[in-house]
């Protein structure tokens, strides 16, 4: 997964360190790099260094289908069937993906509490 600011899209990073999917990002000097398995040093906040990293990312993932493509490696561009669960999995599979909803809110809580303590001490 390539994410471009890790802390705007924290959620993801946290579900896919969860299943196992690497990922790729930016990382700027806010960003914890300990989350990331292929951390890119950059600006995540400027729009032409997005765009370009997106382009790059994007230019690089077609060059490697069209090389795994040419070499007959066919498992690499074809995409996996869709997952089929039996009611019981996907009621623990819900159970888990509220669990994971209700703590990412409290997540945001918590940072917007300190973001607001932090104006607090600022101010005053």
């Amino acid at each position: 997964m390539f994410i471009l600011d890790t802390v705007k899209e924290h959620i993801a990073v946290t579900e896919a360190n969860k299943l196992g999917i690497p990922v790729i990002a930016v990382v700027d000097t806010n960003v914890n790099p300990d989350l990331v398995q292929f951390p890119i040093p950059g600006n995540d906040d400027a729009i032409r260094a997005n765009e370009l990293m997106s382009r790059v990312i994007c230019e690089a993932v077609i060059e490697g289908r069209f090389i795994a493509e040419k070499s007959g490696n066919r498992a690499v561009t074809t995409p996996s069937a869709p997952v089929t669960r039996t009611p019981q999995e996907q009621a623990e599979f819900d159970a888990q993906q509220e669990a994971a909803r209700k703590s990412a809110a409290a997540a945001q809580a918590e940072r917007d509490a300190r973001v607001a303590q932090a104006g607090e001490k600022a101010e005053g």
